[in-house]
């Protein structure tokens, strides 16, 4: 009878393990890195393969279909992309970097004038219907037939910033044509939110690629370092110049974190 109830008992606490395993299996994000044949890589969840692509779901920005003789290999991880805090969160404010230290040298009066203005200007979330247009013109961006791309991209300048956080996930397509539109939409709606991808871009292997990037990154923080975007360069002259504008990302990044622990401190106040 012992020997019974001792057995019963590990039996109890063998299913007990092997509940929390699973509970914890399903917990945790699954999600999958894609490696791309140029050297690119894609975090998001793929769905499945239809028609010779790989359907992938990037965070809740949308899916994107990546053709199979594009994809070197597939891991299993827990990224699922990247998340656009619109959908869960209020909007982060559009910065230019170099008006916010203008304010911040002007003294106390210029910055409660930047708050006000943070408060008084905070976005509603984006539209349902033109976050589904949107989705639908970031996959146009991706295909083919390049009068589709065409009117996609010009569609999504339009849209402005709105569009930015949906058209970042493809700025590291395989096709160069896809790259090259999406800078010129970002070229035409600079972004904070897009200093990330414009310094991967510096880098990229298609040189009006490097070109858009650089001139993006122009837009967004106002300076005018030279970069050697062109052939007649070197990877390593790049790299150096990327170092320049890493740098100042690091600092810039910084320094927007503090502002915004100091708009928190004041809520709470």
């Amino acid at each position: 009878m012992e020997r019974t109830m001792r057995s019963a008992e590990r039996g109890l606490l063998f299913l007990a393990v092997a509940v929390l395993l699973f509970i914890g299996g399903v917990t945790r994000a699954r999600g999958d890195t894609v490696y791309l044949r140029n050297g690119s890589t894609i975090d998001g969840v793929v769905l499945g393969k239809h028609e010779g692509h790989v359907i992938l779901q990037i965070g809740n920005l949308g899916k994107m279909e990546i053709p199979e003789k594009d994809v070197l290999t597939i891991e299993k991880n827990a990224r699922t992309g990247p998340i656009n805090p619109d959908r869960s969160e209020k909007r982060v404010e559009k910065l230019n970097p170099v008006e916010q230290r203008q304010k911040k040298r002007d003294g106390e009066e210029a910055e409660d004038g930047a708050e006000t203005d943070d408060e008084d200007g905070e976005k509603d979330e984006i539209d349902p219907e033109l976050e589904k247009e949107i989705q639908e013109l970031v996959y146009d961006l991706t295909r083919d037939r390049a009068s589709i791309r065409t009117r996609a991209e010009k569609r999504l300048a339009e849209i402005g910033e709105d569009a930015v956080p949906y058209v970042l996930p493809v700025a590291t397509n395989p096709s160069e044509l896809t790259r090259i539109a999406v800078f010129r939409i970002l070229k035409q709606n600079p972004d904070v939110q897009a200093t990330d991808a414009a310094i991967v871009g510096l880098q990229d292997s298609e040189r009006f690629v490097r070109k858009l990037a650089w001139e993006t990154l122009q837009e967004i923080t106002g300076q005018s370092w030279v970069f050697p975007w062109d052939d007649s360069a070197t990877d390593s002259e790049r790299e150096a110049a990327t170092a320049k504008w890493k740098e100042w990302w690091t600092a810039e990044k910084a320094r927007l974190a503090k502002e915004e622990a100091k708009k928190e401190r004041r809520k709470g106040d």
